[in-house]
């Protein structure tokens, strides 16, 4: 997977959009080779950037509402990434992506500072590119479904924290 170049330009734009913009911004750009590996890796980014918020960025009135959106937005993203590596990589006998090669991936994606806006970008890009697998990885689609679900109400959950200015 190619990393983006997170340019001064990128940031400033995602930074600086208003609740009611449309979001265009895509984040990441998807290997065709392994759409999966970047599933594995956009969901590691949305864990991370929500994290970051979770633990840097949550401060003021609405400290504690935004700690604990951070928390679900966090909710069974590990679990997928399991079940991700074990139904799709190890079911086909297909060798699963090393930590090493995905974290290092993952960190050319995360930006150094993480905002609603930027995890909302990360979800919305989760969204299309399990739009692209379903129906592309026989037995798979079950999982896919639940993915898509989750990240829908997640980017549901973002949006109307940004729509409040929180």
């Amino acid at each position: 997977m190619k990393s983006v170049n997170y340019s001064k330009l990128i940031f400033d734009k995602i930074n600086s959009m208003k609740p009611d913009e449309p979001e265009e911004v895509t984040l990441i750009k998807i290997s065709n080779d392994d759409k999966v590996g970047s599933l594995i890796n956009l969901l590691y980014c949305i864990k991370e950037s929500a994290k970051d918020i979770h633990y840097n960025y949550c401060n003021g009135p609405d400290f504690y509402s935004i700690h604990i959106l951070m928390d679900r937005i966090c909710e069974n993203l590990d679990d997928y990434i399991d079940e991700i590596k074990e139904k799709y990589y190890m079911s086909l006998g297909m060798e699963v992506p090393s930590p090493i090669n995905t974290y290092s991936q993952v960190l050319n994606l995360l930006p150094e500072k993480s905002n609603l806006n930027i995890l909302k970008c990360f979800i919305n890009d989760g969204i299309e590119l399990v739009k692209t697998l379903i129906g592309n990885c026989p037995g798979f689609d079950d999982l896919l479904g639940k993915i898509a679900s989750d990240l829908l109400t997640k980017v549901a959950l973002v949006n109307k924290s940004i729509r409040r200015g929180e």
